[in-house]
């Protein structure tokens, strides 16, 4: 059993008890100790982490996805241009008006 408080080390105010199966247990022992923390802590700082992140869809996720350079592969480049180069419609120009520049005669 796991217990910490949600408030972080300095501020228990409430105390929440979890009952995890062996490897999930373990698996936290293992990080927190790589950070030089105890697992309830370790766990603690993950939730803060985690309810702190904006969330997919809200407007500040929107913004900093707006706001940031595109995350493309050369292949998600090449596969793009090749759309483009497939979608190009062929340039047909019809004067409208005698003795327009480029009109036949």
């Amino acid at each position: 059993m796991l217990d910490f408080g949600l408030g972080g080390p300095e501020i228990m105010s409430q105390v929440l008890t979890l009952e995890l199966p062996d490897d999930v247990y373990k698996a936290i022992e293992r990080a927190a100790e790589s950070t030089g923390q105890k697992p309830a802590d370790w766990v603690s700082m993950k939730l803060r982490q985690q309810l702190s992140a904006p969330r997919k869809g809200a407007p500040e996720s929107l913004l900093q996805a707006m706001h940031e350079q595109p995350h493309l592969t050369p292949s998600d480049v090449e596969s793009l241009e090749e759309s483009i180069t497939t979608g190009k419609l062929p340039v047909k120009w019809d004067p409208v008006f005698e003795g327009e520049i480029g009109s036949r005669p």
